[in-house]
């Protein structure tokens, strides 16, 4: 077969897309919400939320996607751990 390549077609949407893992520790029935910053890929957050119901991981969810605007975040590890890893793509 000539003129055919054997690769995945290349699909052309524009910039190329951007995406990376953040690592997560919880702190659920905190006194006061917050999102620290410790390392590029690494946060610390505080929740006023139980963490029963899936309360806490929604609300750090929420949180998430305010700090990285504009971007999909999603779990995918540690639905019942305090320690979570997102997904994050622009």
């Amino acid at each position: 077969m000539i003129g055919q390549s054997k690769g995945a077609p290349e699909l052309s949407s524009g910039a190329p897309q951007k995406e990376f893992i953040i690592s997560v520790q919880v702190f659920a029935g905190a006194k006061k919400e917050k999102v620290i910053k410790i390392s590029e890929n690494k946060y610390d957050i505080y929740v006023k939320e139980p963490a029963q119901n899936n309360l806490a991981n929604k609300r750090v969810l929420y949180l998430l996607r305010q700090v990285f605007k504009g971007a999909q975040v999603e779990m995918f590890t540690g639905y019942r751990s305090p320690k979570k890893k997102f997904l994050v793509k622009y």
